[in-house]
């Protein structure tokens, strides 16, 4: 059988999708970790009001589900 692409294997693919999609997600999980534990920290102390940067703001009440009220300093 001559040489095929893996364009041609779908179940190539198919198999390796899955694996491709947790790699993807551990990575996103291992870069918002710091801010998971900034959160966690926040809500043990109670804290639901902060400033910050924009970026970080829109991030940490994305990740807090709304609950924290977040003013922008700097843009």
């Amino acid at each position: 059988m001559p040489w095929r692409s893996s364009a041609a294997r779908p179940d190539l693919l198919l198999t390796l999708l899955p694996a491709a999609a947790a790699v993807i997600r551990f990575t996103l999980l291992a870069l918002e970790r710091p801010a998971w534990h900034l959160i966690a920290e926040l809500r043990r102390t109670g804290v639901s009001h902060i400033s910050s940067g924009h970026f970080d703001c829109d991030r940490l009440v994305f990740l807090r589900r709304e609950d924290l009220i977040c003013a922008v300093l700097l843009e």
